[in-house]
């Protein structure tokens, strides 16, 4: 009763007003519940059913296991609801996800588990909660921790890097879920080969906003880009402020401020906390520093709530051997600029595992009671 006490008042102080639809058929399987949310995790990606206003998870890594649960989260009951299926993808992490709003499917690509780097599209039809594997027959190489958005004027989903068996990808692909089919687009100019970056769509625009990763000869990166989906060029931004360099981050398009949200990510120095905003239109990224706000964490996962107008986090890192698996709501108005937290999930630690997966000169492996690490191509700098 207490937590939907302060829920609801937390509700009423950012002034948002939550409708939701269920569209859970009783053809499938689902567990219900408020309390146990799903387990701790990193690599994971959320997407935003705009339909039903409900956010969207599929795997991760939980310090123990590869994950293949599928989950939606509620925010006017405040439930997580697993939808059990037997036909799915297999379990991976550091895969893409995004929702395309056209065909009210959940397009999924690529990742990494047991078998290696993976190159499978997924798509997740939400009328009637059933994967499909699309089998197109060209493809992006297999890769992990690249990213993607969705561009609903041309209908296709937008791909670029990632890491394929070990090397940073600079390629772009774009994904047609209605002819099935992967294109290659090959910009005069772009970003440096990297992985493990951000990219998120400013939907105003018409415009790609990437920043930072982890890319080639062991660098960690602190660009941003721009990528002009109209004239299929990139230009690189020269803000004099801006975040210091950083991968395992990520970033969402805020349509209400009309300004582009980056939280947390890793470097030399650990993991970070820090939100900062990035205005287009003047070219600068600005620190905001909210009084209250998610440790640090990296590999989390973010998207935006544009009914209501905030952002919503889940899960991460926050240190090698702790994984996440808070849920948060970032309000970015000048007069909120707040973080709050949705119940109070509690932290896993893998102390004592036999198995988890490091990303090894960009590749990730198996290793024996080893903690979680991103190591340099020598196998003896450690970058996380």
């Amino acid at each position: 009763m207490r937590i939907t006490q302060i829920f609801l008042l937390t509700v009423l102080i950012l002034g948002l007003s939550l409708s939701f639809t269920n569209r859970i058929t009783d053809t499938v399987t689902i567990t219900f519940s408020s309390t146990n949310p799903p387990t701790s995790r990193s690599g994971h990606i959320l997407a935003f059913d705009v339909e039903s206003q409900k956010i969207f998870l599929f795997g991760g890594y939980d310090g123990e296991n590869f994950l293949d649960d599928t989950w939606f989260y509620d925010f006017k009951n405040k439930i997580w609801t697993q939808v059990s299926l037997e036909l799915k993808p297999s379990a991976r992490w550091t895969h893409a996800m995004v929702y395309d709003s056209s065909n009210e499917k959940m397009i999924l690509f690529g990742g990494y588990n047991e078998s290696g780097c993976l190159n499978d599209t997924w798509v997740f039809d939400l009328t009637d909660n059933s994967w499909k594997e699309m089998k197109p027959e060209n493809t992006p190489s297999p890769r992990h921790t690249h990213t993607m958005v969705y561009d609903p004027d041309n209908q296709k989903v937008i791909l670029f890097g990632g890491n394929s068996w070990g090397a940073q990808q600079r390629d772009m692909w774009t994904y047609d879920y209605q002819s099935n089919q992967w294109d290659q687009i090959i910009p005069d100019l772009s970003p440096p080969s990297k992985s493990i970056h951000a990219m998120s769509l400013d939907s105003d625009n018409r415009k790609i906003i990437l920043f930072g990763g982890y890319g080639a000869y062991d660098s960690i990166t602190d660009d941003t880009w721009v990528y002009d989906i109209s004239n299929n060029t990139w230009e690189e931004m020269s803000s004099i402020s801006k975040p210091n360099a950083r991968f395992g981050h990520t970033m969402a398009y805020d349509a209400h401020i009309k300004k582009t949200i980056l939280f947390g990510g890793s470097s030399n120095d650990g993991s970070m906390e820090d939100t900062w905003v990035y205005d287009l239109s003047s070219d600068n990224w600005v620190k905001v520093d909210p009084l209250n706000r998610p440790d640090p964490r990296y590999l989390h996962s973010m998207v935006y709530h544009p009914n209501n107008q905030f952002l919503i986090l889940f899960g991460g890192m926050k240190s090698e051997d702790i994984f996440l698996n808070d849920l948060w709501v970032y309000n970015s108005s000048a007069s909120t600029n707040t973080w709050i937290e949705i119940g109070n999930n509690k932290v896993h630690s893998t102390s004592g595992v036999d198995w988890i997966p490091t990303l090894l000169a960009g590749t990730v492996i198996l290793l024996k009671k080893k903690k979680t690490g991103i190591y340099s191509s020598n196998k003896r700098k450690k970058v996380l």
